[in-house]
């Protein structure tokens, strides 16, 4: 499927780091609902169904099938309505179609994708999960007595989640069966849903940051900036598979759940006038702690490959700046962002090399020809280029600022 092939290709432009854990255990041949977190708005289902082989189909919102282009868009990529009442949905028969639906498509095990938390946010926590997942899961079951109907978790992490060139890792849980909670379910109906419920979110603050207070966000946001500066730097391949990275950061994440409000505040406030002093002297934490990357030999490699780069920044440059207005002078909720930066730089993108290609043909020429069809190798590379010449930048000036030593002894007592 074109589109699916240009999302692949569109993930190289959006992210420097995609890190998928055990993708490749998804039953094919099993009734599945998968049941994930929803940090973004439509990266999310975009992410899930680019790497995961069997297609998925995802509900979303009602309101957004009322007009007809969109409901023929959505439903060409396997998406489709839940007709909620805050939709501005009502009747008692609402959710019949929907329920239908997934039944019918759970019979023919095709997996289901649901966004339990029931709407989209940057917050690092899960949210109390909404109750259509074990409706679902339990109407299911009842009609078939699938003994392999299962609920499967995917967690997913930003370290961003609103901005280009992020890094975001999947991970999938495990198996969460039906039958297992069917006699409990046939004595105590609320109890049994409860209990799934339960069950579902804790994997899901497992498989994902969770931040257990608000007020700890920013502190978090800060730690994690620390150790990302410790990290070695990754250019290929943009797609990894592990968990490493992720439960580093996790472990980030529950030392500053279990810790004493007192030493949150103290650490806080060290932590706060750290990065105000670096930001007072314009210096990077990651690169006070990697002069490599300005090494001699970087620049040189960075002066050969500059060709590459600036015919990569030409051909992207129109839809880039396009999407780059849209995402942030239009789009209002930072959720939407990333999405649709993601969106509008693909299919502008798209036509824009279909344009490009039309003119090469039209003159005949190899030259220009060969260019366009490098089109679509140097457009990420640019991005790529772009991300080691600030790394090198800011890594020559963090080297030769005559406070270095200061700023490293200052980070070492943190």
């Amino acid at each position: 499927m074109i589109l699916e092939r240009l999302c692949h290709w569109q993930m190289y432009n959006q992210f420097r780091q995609i890190y998928l854990s055990d993708f490749d255990q998804i039953p094919l041949d099993k009734p599945i609902l998968i049941a994930a977190n929803h940090p973004t708005a439509f990266l999310d289902p975009v992410l899930i169904g680019v790497y995961a082989d069997p297609p998925i189909y995802f509900m979303t919102r009602g309101d957004l099938f009322k007009k007809p282009r969109a409901k023929k868009i959505l439903e060409l990529i396997n998406m489709f309505p839940v007709n909620r009442q805050r939709d501005g949905f009502s009747g008692a028969d609402r959710m019949e179609q929907t329920n239908e639906y997934v039944f019918e498509r759970l019979r023919e095990q095709h997996p289901i994708g649901i966004f339990v938390e029931g709407q989209h946010h940057l917050d690092r926590r899960i949210i109390p999960l909404q109750k259509g997942v074990v409706r679902l899961a339990f109407g299911a079951y009842e009609r078939f007595q699938q003994p392999d109907l299962q609920v499967l978790p995917i967690g997913l992490s930003f370290r961003y989640g609103n901005k280009q060139r992020d890094t975001v890792s999947l991970l999938l849980g495990k198996p969460i069966f039906v039958k297992d909670y069917w006699e409990q379910y046939l004595e105590s109906p609320a109890k049994a849903a409860i209990q799934l419920l339960h069950d579902i979110r804790q994997q899901l603050i497992d498989l994902s940051y969770h931040v257990e207070k608000k007020s700890d966000d920013d502190l978090v946001e800060l730690l994690l900036r620390l150790h990302q500066g410790e990290q070695p730097v990754h250019y290929f391949p943009v797609i990894r598979k592990g968990n490493a990275l992720f439960y580093a950061e996790k472990s980030v994440v529950n030392q500053v759940n279990e810790m004493e409000e007192d030493a949150k505040k103290e650490l806080q406030k060290n932590v706060k006038k750290y990065f105000k002093t670096l930001k007072k002297h314009w210096v990077d934490d990651a690169a006070l702690l990697h002069p490599e990357w300005s090494s001699f030999s970087i620049w040189i490699v960075l002066a050969l490959a500059f060709p590459f780069f600036l015919l990569g920044w030409l051909f992207r440059l129109p839809s880039a700046l396009l999407a780059n207005f849209i995402s942030t002078k239009k789009v209002k909720k930072k959720e939407f962002k990333s999405s649709v930066f993601f969106g509008i730089e693909l299919l502008g993108s798209f036509f824009l090399y279909l344009i490009y290609l039309i003119i090469a043909l039209f003159t005949m020429k190899p030259l220009y020809i060969g260019l366009v069809l490098l089109a679509p190798i140097v457009h990420p590379f640019a991005l790529m280029y772009r991300d080691a010449a600030k790394r090198a930048i800011a890594a020559l000036w963090a080297r030769l600022h005559p406070k270095r030593s200061v700023f490293l002894l200052e980070r070492s007592k943190l």
